[in-house]
């Protein structure tokens, strides 16, 4: 049996809601999942704090690898609204920094197009089969190999 390399995606908004969580093992218990994304909040807090200082520069929205934890790697991302994006890999996934960020960059443009919707409502969790399939989509070829930087 092939161990799903994507375990999880959250988006959570700048208020520290997460609007999103996806876990995309079959495990039935998202706490975890939960624990983990709530625990990465922390560490992008942090990281903007690092950013506001100085001058205003250019930043990378792609922050790395905010912490392991156990069998995990949790990556984060951050858009200029502010929203953050997490996805807690697999720690066997051995994809490089570069294809996770082009990843959260298809992510963040799904997020936008969904977001972007009239009948969006701020501040409510994100509900979209439209979005469902894309994610699943972009998850089947992240899992398989199949997902390049295009």
């Amino acid at each position: 049996v092939k161990v799903p390399m994507i375990e999880c995606l959250c988006i959570i908004q700048k208020d520290n809601f997460p609007a999103l969580l996806r876990v995309y093992t079959g495990d039935k218990d998202v706490n975890k999942y939960h624990y983990m994304c709530y625990c990465a909040i922390d560490i992008f807090e942090e990281k903007e704090q690092g950013r506001t200082g100085g001058a205003t520069k250019q930043f990378d929205s792609y922050l790395g690898v905010l912490y392991p934890v156990q069998d995990h790697k949790i990556h984060g991302y951050i858009t200029n609204t502010g929203a953050r994006m997490v996805m807690i890999l697999d720690e066997k996934d051995g994809k490089d920094g570069s294809l996770v960020k082009a990843f959260f960059k298809k992510l963040h443009s799904l997020h936008a197009e969904c977001v972007s919707n009239p009948f969006h409502r701020d501040g409510q969790p994100i509900v979209s089969k439209k979005l469902d399939r894309d994610l699943e989509a972009l998850v089947r070829l992240w899992n398989s190999d199949a997902f390049t930087l295009r």
